[in-house]
């Protein structure tokens, strides 16, 4: 399969998941329905189900946020949970983003209203608490 070409920056220590950064707009060229992030459990063939799939052109174990927006943190909450209710829960896709959705705009944001960011660092770090990793360990 001939993909579209794409730039991905790693984003930080998100140990044992693998963030990155990305355009949106070049993801758009392979999956025009891309938005602000996506995961492995949707976007790899390697891993995702025929139910949930997407696409494929992400590697197992990794998380795409989009880089141009200042809400990067609450979309990493949103793909980390929506990902490990995929693959620890068996979750089908539409479920689990529903239920990111939530968690998303209900629980992170409210924490950006009472000025408590520490919240939403405190979800991501339960949520990469819990990430499985598929296929052994991840390259630092």
């Amino acid at each position: 399969m001939t993909m579209a070409s794409f730039q991905k920056v790693r984003l930080g220590d998100y140990a044992p998941a693998l963030v990155y950064l990305v355009s949106v707009r070049e993801l758009q060229q392979i999956y025009p329905d891309f938005t602000e992030g996506g995961n492995d459990m949707v976007y790899c063939a390697a891993v995702a189900t025929d139910a949930n799939r997407k696409a494929d052109f992400m590697l197992p174990n990794e998380i795409y946020v989009e880089g141009e927006f200042d809400d990067l943190k609450y979309y990493l909450l949103h793909e980390l949970h929506e990902r490990n209710l995929m693959h620890n829960e068996g979750w089908v896709y539409d479920d689990a983003h529903d239920d990111a959705n939530f968690i998303e705009h209900q629980i992170a944001r409210v924490a950006q209203r009472e000025g408590n960011l520490t919240l939403v660092d405190e979800l991501i770090q339960r949520e990469l608490n819990i990430f499985q990793v598929i296929g052994g360990v991840n390259a630092v």
